[in-house]
């Protein structure tokens, strides 16, 4: 794998240093609060904090204070900035004095705690929105340059609800979404399994690799005609082990064709 060198010195804030909560009125999401632990980081307790929200190209930036004393400003509205639920959250420690400017430390690409729908070991990679009209689709996965979003139709009653908690959903859904975006990812885009370029190429490969860690793919091998079908075997084999390791949810699914709860 490439080395990546940082010339900058600037500093990786550990992201389970930051915790992200929105704040819902009528189920839109209006505010948040942050809470930011910069303990043990050597940073100048007068550098400026700051966190910045943004969908896409809509962005917005709010003053946390200073290293040494970190506050929540008192207005943090962020209800303008489109799609709610796929909101990222970047964490900037700043010089105000020696090279103004300059970024001291950073924590980048912050989910807020709870809001994607869905399994929880994909909730972190996998953005959902709600809120298009896929004809009669149940869903669909959108690809456009950016992290791949998984988009739900909103025309099927109680979407989100059945997204977060139908076991009967969940087995018709994520193996597939699981399934075609590897599939995606390997054989048509041609990502790197060993040096991913993008973030969420990276996230999604470690935790394919964390359920099923045999016969990794290697970019070598797919110059060989028959490279092609490994790579198909080791994504079955993803969604089969993903699929076994939700019994819980196997049972229940089960239950629901013997007049059964599926929730």
């Amino acid at each position: 794998m490439k080395r990546r060198i940082n010339f900058t010195g600037k500093k990786k804030i550990p992201s389970k240093n930051v915790q992200i909560q929105v704040i819902r009125d009528n189920g839109a999401i209006k505010t948040f609060n942050a809470t930011i632990n910069l303990e043990g980081m050597d940073l100048p307790a007068d550098a400026g904090v700051f966190v910045e929200v943004h969908y896409r190209l809509n962005r917005k930036r709010f003053d946390f204070g200073t290293a040494g004393a970190i506050v929540q400003p008192p207005d943090t509205d962020i209800s303008d900035l489109g799609k709610s639920e796929n909101l990222l959250f970047r964490v900037k420690v700043v010089d105000k004095l020696g090279r103004y400017g300059l970024i001291l430390a950073e924590a980048d690409k912050i989910r807020s705690k709870g809001e994607v729908e869905g399994d929880s070991s994909i909730q972190s990679i996998l953005p959902s929105e709600f809120d298009h009209d896929l004809g009669q689709q149940i869903w669909r996965l959108r690809y456009d340059g950016q992290e791949p979003i998984l988009e739900f139709n909103k025309n099927i009653p109680d979407i989100r609800s059945l997204a977060k908690s139908d076991t009967m959903f969940f087995f018709y859904v994520y193996p597939q979404v699981i399934r075609e975006l590897l599939t995606y990812m390997l054989l048509i885009e041609f990502v790197d399994p060993l040096d991913p370029t993008e973030e969420w190429q990276k996230n999604w490969l470690d935790f394919a690799r964390k359920i099923y860690p045999e016969d990794y793919p290697d970019q070598c091998k797919r110059d060989i005609p028959e490279s092609k079908g490994e790579i198909l075997a080791w994504i079955e084999n993803v969604v089969n082990d993903f699929s076994l390791s939700h019994t819980g949810k196997w049972e229940r699914f089960l239950k629901s064709f013997n007049g059964g709860q599926t929730r």
